[in-house]
């Protein structure tokens, strides 16, 4: 069947040939397509139309871009475009009938559009029907031509008849797309090589260039010749001049390193020595990059060089700079570290890892603070750290661990260190170890805290000296005076005693004033003991001491006390240690004591009231407790109970003359004891007799078990 639309076929070759007349004049790719839309629009019989390129973004999504648009409003850009008709349309919206055809890549008719169809936007301009179809070049779709009112509408045919001129706008993109190409590729070219030329004029470095390694032929830039003091006609350029330039120490070397790039494709990078016009030779850095062909064989290779004589010079500077300190460092006799702002440790001399036993690599960052003693790690590091906010010196004082010796105290002094722009790059300190400074210290602490003591315990026994002189001084003054009385109250005393007995004798038992006489007799014995008394306070007689057991003499005294108390109800009890040490002391002196203190306890306890006496060893001391469970001393007089004269027995039948206790330390202390007392109201006294133990201890009789009994009155 003959195609309905063959009539219009030499309008179709027509709209062809302008089309590619047109691009060809215009080289516009605009120009073009506005042509052949027009006669689209014409061979159509539409009103209204739009041809335009599928692009892809940068990111790979196909877009709709229009390059001629003729009365049409099909959608929101298009509107847009008929607005500014100086702007490309550029569609990215895959919901119009633009991005149907992107998607599918079929061609849409619709002779019967909606108000309501998602494809098309009806504005001032009412679309009666409209055809949209994709165009090719090869597979790849390239582009899109739209039409719209028709007024017999668009069908399949009409597709078929324009098929050669989509062919065209396909092959016109292709083409024009190629054109953009390599005007691209010249333009690029164009500016890489003003871009080479200005770098090779503005840079520091030398380029060289190689053109063809079979050849000795090189070309070097103008920095080339200046870096080496030459012009540019005194030199030729080659392979030949750079080796007769090269040191000759350093030629093999080059030259190898030329080779493994070639052969092991290592980077080329050489450091080496050129002579100059002057002479002289100077260190240059090369760097160079070869050109391989299709078959993989080098055919060129291009570079630079750059001067880098003063680096070189700094450098080796700095390297004998460092060497010096490092000599300085590792022979100094301190301990020398540095660290970088951090607080790492950067470096220690030999002189630490000598000390400490370990390696570089086990002190560096952190590592050093594993030799610390654990105790001044929490003390020292809120010192380093403050040091290191506030980039001031810091010392302080820690024990490192050493190899062989374990801790040893060393004393740390750190400063900051700054660059030449006053940046803080850490510190740098020494160690010193003060370990004998320490002991030393320590000893001279050691020594004054026992001068001190001693000095206090001197002070306190020349005091004690001083208190004994003054009594012995008072003794003395009393003991002539007390002599005296006794002398004189003794005489008297003793005539009045005969006379005494005469009168017994003369007066009846049967008298009637017979019954004085016994209490005559008791206040002579009264005033005799109280002289006795007297005389043995302030003149005190001590016997020959000798070996007695502290068990025996209180037995001996508790029994003494018991039997002079028969018609009273109290009770002693004994506890006595077992193994008690024999001690050198007068006994009758000692039995007198332990009689006198005994006979106050008896006498403060109530009828059914108990008196208990222990005895016992401890630190070098023995020891006899005597307790009551009387109604006990008040502390306002127990503070006086040893003082001549002070009695504690003013609420009692039998009142005292205050000399017993007295005359009991007295003997006590002539002995080397001594005696103390405690006591509570309401819960009665103790009183404790101590002696020093001998360094050797000496038994009478075997230590035999604690002794544990009850003495009570004989009724």
């Amino acid at each position: 069947m003959d195609n309905p639309y063959s009539s219009c076929t030499s309008s179709l070759l027509q709209a062809i040939v302008d089309a590619q007349s047109c691009f060809i004049r215009a080289q516009s790719i605009s120009q073009s397509f506005q042509v052949l839309l027009n006669k689209l629009l014409a061979i159509t019989q539409s009103d209204s139309g739009i041809i335009g390129e599928v692009l892809e973004s940068e990111d790979g999504a196909p877009y709709f871009q229009a390059h001629s648009i003729s009365h049409l409003t099909w959608n929101v850009e298009p509107q847009h475009l008929n607005t500014h008709p100086d702007q490309n349309l550029r569609s990215t919206n895959f919901e119009t009938v633009f991005g149907k055809v992107i998607l599918s890549g079929q061609h849409v008719i619709d002779n019967h559009p909606d108000q309501d169809d998602p494809w098309v936007t009806i504005d001032d301009h009412p679309i009666a029907a409209f055809l949209v179809v994709p165009f090719y070049y090869g597979d790849t779709l390239v582009g899109m031509a739209g039409m719209a009112n028709r007024p017999s509408g668009y069908d399949e045919a009409l597709v078929e008849f324009l098929r050669p001129l989509l062919a065209v706008c396909g092959t016109l993109i292709a083409a024009n797309r190629n054109k953009q190409t390599r005007s691209y590729a010249e333009r690029a070219l164009q500016e890489s090589e003003e871009r080479f030329e200005l770098a090779v004029w503005g840079s520091n470095d030398g380029i060289w260039d190689w053109p063809n390694i079979q050849e000795d032929k090189e070309w070097w830039s103008p920095r080339f010749y200046d870096l080496l003091g030459y012009e540019f006609e005194e030199i030729t350029p080659s392979l030949q001049t750079f080796k007769e330039l090269l040191h000759p120490e350093e030629r093999n070397r080059v030259f190898v390193a030329v080779q493994n790039h070639f052969e092991k494709d290592l980077p080329f990078d050489v450091e080496y020595r050129l002579q100059t016009k002057s002479g002289a030779y100077r260190w240059f850095r090369a760097r160079g990059k070869s050109v391989r062909n299709q078959q993989g064989v080098i055919t060129r290779m291009a570079g630079s060089i750059q001067d880098i004589h003063d680096q070189r010079q700094a450098e080796r500077a700095m390297c004998e700079s460092e060497a010096r300190f490092r000599t300085m460092a590792d022979t100094a006799p301190v301990l020398i570290w540095m660290s970088d702002s951090e607080k790492n440790c950067t470096y220690v001399n030999q002189r630490w890892l000598d000390f400490t036993g370990r390696t570089l690599e086990q002190e560096l960052g952190m590592g050093w603070i594993d030799n610390v003693h654990p105790e001044d790690q929490q003390r020292c590091l809120p010192i380093c750290e403050a040091a290191f906010q506030s980039h001031t010196p810091m010392e302080m004082e820690f024990r490192l661990k050493h190899k062989k010796e374990g801790y040893r105290w060393v004393i740390d002094r750190g400063v900051p260190r700054f660059n030449s722009d006053g940046q803080f790059l850490g510190f740098i300190g020494t160690c010193v170890d003060i370990s004998g400074q320490k002991q030393h210290e320590q000893a001279i602490f050691r020594y004054n805290r026992w001068l001190q003591k001693e000095i206090e315990e001197r002070t306190i026994r020349i005091h004690e000296l001083e208190q004994r002189r003054m009594q012995v001084e008072k003794l003395a003054a009393l003991s002539q005076v007390t002599a005296g009385i006794a002398h004189e109250i003794n005489n008297p005393l003793a005539s009045i005693q005969q006379s005494l007995q005469l009168v017994k004798q003369i007066i009846p038992m049967d008298h009637p004033r017979a019954k004085y006489v016994p209490k005559i007799e008791q206040e002579i014995h009264r005033m005799a003991t109280i002289i006795k008394q007297m005389y043995q306070l302030y003149q005190p007689r001590q016997e020959f001491p000798r070996l007695l057991n502290l068990n025996q003499i209180v037995k001996d005294a508790s029994d003494f006390i018991v039997n002079l108390h028969k018609n009273g109800h109290g009770q002693i009890h004994l506890d006595l240690f077992n193994g008690m040490y024999d001690l050198p002391l007068p006994a009758t002196e000692l039995r007198q004591v332990l009689c006198n203190v005994l006979q106050n306890a008896f006498d403060s306890v109530e009828v059914h009231g108990r008196v208990v006496v222990r005895t016992g060893m401890n630190a070098g001391t023995a020891w006899i407790q005597i307790q009551d469970d009387g109604a006990g001393i008040s502390p306002d007089v127990l503070s006086h109970i040893f003082e001549p004269f002070y009695s504690t027995k003013v609420n009692m039948k039998r009142n005292g003359m205050g000399l017993g206790l007295s005359v009991s330390k007295s003997l006590l202390e002539a002995m080397g004891g001594k005696i103390q007392v405690s006591s509570t109201l309401g819960k009665g006294a103790t009183f404790t007799i101590s002696f020093p133990l001998p360094l050797v201890p000496t038994y009478s009789t075997p230590p035999e078990e604690s002794v544990s009994r009850v003495l009570k009155p004989i009724s």
